[in-house]
């Protein structure tokens, strides 16, 4: 990912290339079915979106999190990047009314807060939503993580597959370490985590469940 946008170009626009809103929304369906019943139970939920880009991954978790668990519900969401330019982009959460169009429209209505830009096609992320994340720095490649568990869900999609096998080994016994037993890793379609078999067991395609 690179750190410096085009000159003139927004914010948003070092975001890494497979970013957008509801990107993977099978994946999301799944992270809020796994919730329903610890978040009924009245059991803090914690998700880590790791490789967050400019924000359009956790904030649909977010989204569908809120619409679709109990109201009572408690979760809070971890969201990490290497890169800070892309995290200060997350932060302030401002979106073109373009990249707002991927969001479906019984999210889109109450997601946004406002309208800026000389046109109005800048929309900016609701502020409670904001509140249910907190965006740090992290380099996945380094291990261990600053970072202390449990989580129910770990999202790392299309992030490892740039690792060398030394560093997605690392990566992944962190995942272990962090997520709750019965938890889940959720990775990008088109990475293998071989060797595993000890740690995880597949629950689907790109999901897999900590034993």
């Amino acid at each position: 990912m690179s750190d410096a946008p085009a000159p003139g170009a927004p914010a948003v626009a070092v975001a890494t290339g497979v970013t957008r809103f509801f990107r993977g929304r099978e994946h999301l369906a799944f992270v809020v079915a796994a919730a329903r019943r610890p978040a009924s139970a009245g059991r803090r939920l914690h998700f880590w979106s790791a490789g967050c880009a400019t924000g359009e991954e956790p904030y649909s978790l977010a989204m569908a999190l809120r619409a679709d668990l109990p109201a009572s519900a408690d979760w809070r969401i971890l969201a990490t990047d290497i890169s800070t330019l892309a995290l200060q982009a997350a932060q302030r959460g401002n979106y073109t009314a373009a990249q707002a169009a991927a969001v479906p429209r019984r999210y889109a209505a109450t997601a946004f807060a406002t309208r800026t830009g000389p046109d109005g096609d800048v929309l900016r992320i609701d502020d409670e939503l904001k509140r249910m994340i907190l965006f740090r720095r992290l380099d996945l490649g380094r291990t261990p993580y600053p970072v202390r568990g449990a989580f129910d869900t770990i999202l790392c999609r299309d992030v490892m597959i740039d690792f060398d096998p030394r560093q997605r080994a690392g990566a992944v016994a962190e995942f272990h370490r962090l997520l709750r037993r019965g938890g889940h890793l959720i990775v990008g379609e088109s990475e293998a985590l071989p060797g595993v078999a000890d740690r995880f067991e597949r629950s689907q395609p790109s999901v897999y469940r900590r034993i």
